[in-house]
């Protein structure tokens, strides 16, 4: 709801709409307007164990 009316509708307008439609309207709305889309958290790079690791996790 929030970010419908971020985007100028209405709650009025909400209610009339469906979820489609509203999903819709957020998408055209951040293409015609720049939004930027919220960046993924970096994930620390994987690694293959080593056996100090074993150790330490099992004591």
């Amino acid at each position: 709801m929030i970010a419908c009316i971020d985007r100028g509708l209405a709650p009025e307008d909400v209610k009339r709409m469906d979820l489609g439609h509203i999903i819709d309207y957020c998408i055209e709305y951040n293409e015609l307007h720049d939004v930027e889309k919220p960046k993924a958290k970096e994930r620390p790079k994987k690694r293959k164990a080593t056996q100090a690791d074993w150790d330490a996790l099992f004591g």
